[in-house]
């Protein structure tokens, strides 16, 4: 039975090692056909520990507003349901803006023994006081050459 446990844990870390986006610029395209484009920095692991919600992703977007991104956290506190884990498809991060805030998501695509890619971003910039929101939805990402 500890044997088995263990191995399992041991393939759910090693399938989730592969979600990290590689260094460069990715490009893509808006809904209405224009191009958009992010850079990834940077991967790594707080305090150098290999765990996906350890994993950080540093991306810089084209007018150089950078984000820190990871895994968002999942915690189900239900009764019958108790868990706690991470989104493995996505990549979120939020900045504290004076009048709001500005969130960065990175969509991952995840193909059967490939390592995951990213495949879309989004960006919202949330006014609150003024209730206003600009958003900038990137789809079909791919790694420039």
């Amino acid at each position: 039975m500890m044997k088995n446990l263990l191995a399992l844990v041991t393939i759910l870390f090693s399938q989730s090692s592969f979600a990290h986006i590689e260094p460069g610029i990715y490009v893509g395209e808006t809904p209405t056909g224009g191009e958009c484009s992010i850079e990834s920095v940077r991967q790594y692991y707080v305090d150098d520990v290999r765990h996906p919600l350890n994993e950080r992703i540093e991306l810089k977007m084209k007018d150089g507003t950078k984000f820190t991104v990871g895994h968002p956290p999942i915690i189900d506190t239900e009764e019958k349901y108790e868990y706690t884990g991470y989104n493995h498809d996505l990549f979120q991060g939020v900045l504290p803006t004076k009048v709001g805030a500005d969130a960065l998501s990175i969509n991952m695509d995840h193909p059967e023994g490939k390592e995951g890619r990213p495949v879309a971003f989004h960006f919202l910039s949330h006014n609150w006081k003024e209730k206003k929101i600009k958003v900038l939805h990137c789809e079909n990402l791919e790694a420039a050459d």
